[in-house]
């Protein structure tokens, strides 16, 4: 993740670089989203340039609230990427606010990561999505 974001702002220009994460699982947190975070505000470099905000919710959450949270959080803040994490209980979820959050944001970069990407059937369906 560093490398990708050392990358990204690096130049004479000054970036800054939005980042909503969306979680929901059986934990109100994602390690892999707060490790992602923490890593990040950890380098001075990348910690000036990104500022991140979290949409976390349960998988007995009522889904369109949760998607609405989401597209809400994102037409708030204007994120320039959007980091998904999936899991078999909330792919459809997730799947269902990718669509709306392409249409609503089409010039947002959308990341998907968790255990379903790892699995060969799902990740074809991601793209698809």
């Amino acid at each position: 993740m560093r490398h990708a974001l050392c990358a990204i702002i690096r130049g004479d220009t000054p970036i800054s670089m939005r980042i909503l994460a969306a979680h929901c699982d059986f934990a109100r947190i994602s390690l892999a989203l707060t490790n992602c975070k923490g890593y990040a505000l950890k380098d001075p470099a990348i910690r000036d340039a990104v500022t991140f905000r979290t949409v976390s919710g349960y998988p007995d959450d009522d889904p369109e609230t949760w998607i609405a949270r989401v597209l809400e959080a994102a037409d708030e803040f204007r994120p320039q990427v959007v980091a998904l994490s999936l899991y078999v209980w909330s792919r459809y979820r997730m799947y269902e606010v990718t669509r709306r959050l392409r249409q609503r944001h089409p010039d947002a970069s959308i990341l998907w990561g968790g255990p379903d990407v790892s699995d060969e059937a799902y990740a074809d369906e991601l793209l698809k999505v």
